[in-house]
């Protein structure tokens, strides 16, 4: 039985900065606050949980065709529901806890009710009880993707690099057509990049080509999904050798989507530079209004006409 979809945890932002040093930074910051459990924010969590309700009703009839399972989801969607109410009046989310109980009392065998009773717990910052919730569904059923991906989301919290893409790369196997679990396994493949090797590997670069391919699988289920595409587009200035024409599409799709278009602009304007498009680089940059990004865009300036020079 599919689970209902779960939220990405691990925010876009972290993957990687615009470029350079402020990319090396973000690495490192990222690095030393890998075994910080992320605290949760309920007042941010009214709207996922009402989407993730609306996502289990739409999945209906494809992942709940027994009336055992059909109940069972009947039963989540309500809890989902009281949760969601509890948030809109400021109340008390661990009241909503005795639900997920008796659903474990009612349904002992179902892995999917475990989960979603650890993600519940996860929320809530009750991370070790959150755990147990997920090894028992893994027990349940060791090739349920949701379990595999959130006990990937409980190692990753833990500092466990290695367990954490391990379970991500199993949650992917099993639902490879489910955009956060590839978002997620490529955030630690790149970022990661020393904990992601494989034996033999001659150095980090495989492990960050691995990681690159899953962001844009990520990005091309969810075209318009901003954050997906920002990391894509983002991974490719740490790449040892880039496809920059892989790199300009990834842009203009964040460009297509972005709320900061001075941002993609500077961004796009780096990578036609590289592609030695020089009119375009001009024109992008010549398009940059926001005081924000002047330097930026002095410097690509700069950058641009010793460019041209060079290739005169």
């Amino acid at each position: 039985m599919s689970a209902l979809p779960p939220k990405p945890r691990i925010p876009a932002s972290r993957i990687v900065a615009c470029s350079g040093a402020g990319w090396e930074a973000s690495f490192k910051s990222m690095k030393s606050k890998r075994a910080q459990p992320r605290r949760g924010h309920w007042e941010r969590q009214l709207f996922s949980r009402s989407a993730a309700l609306v996502c289990g009703i739409l999945l209906l009839p494809a992942a709940f065709a027994r009336a055992d399972d059909a109940q069972i989801l009947g039963e989540l969607q309500a809890a989902r529901i009281a949760e969601t109410a509890e948030l809109a009046k400021g109340g008390d989310l661990s009241a909503i806890a005795p639900l997920y109980e008796a659903m474990i009392a009612r349904h002992p065998h179902s892995a999917e009710v475990r989960s979603a009773y650890g993600e519940f717990l996860w929320t809530l910052d009750r991370n070790a009880a959150a755990l147990e919730q997920w090894l028992a569904a893994e027990k349940l059923d060791p090739r349920h993707p949701a379990t595999l991906f959130h006990l990937g989301e409980a190692h990753y919290a833990m500092g466990d690099i290695r367990k954490a893409g391990a379970y991500f790369q199993q949650a992917v196997r099993l639902d490879p057509k489910n955009a956060a679990y590839h978002f997620h396994l490529g955030n630690v493949l790149f970022t990661f990049r020393d904990d992601s090797r494989q034996p033999g590997e001659p150095d980090v670069e495989p492990a960050k080509k691995r990681g690159l391919e899953h962001l844009r699988v990520a990005s091309d289920l969810q075209p318009f999904n901003r954050d997906f595409a920002r990391g894509y587009a983002e991974t490719f200035w740490g790449m040892r050798d880039p496809d920059w024409r892989a790199a300009l599409a990834a842009w203009e799709r964040y460009f297509s989507l972005a709320e900061n278009r001075d941002f993609a602009r500077v961004q796009l304007a780096r990578v036609q530079i590289k592609l030695r498009n020089f009119a375009e680089a001009e024109r992008l940059l010549d398009a940059v209004e926001s005081a924000d990004f002047s330097q930026l865009r002095d410097r690509l300036r700069t950058q641009l006409e010793t460019a041209r020079a060079s290739a005169d």
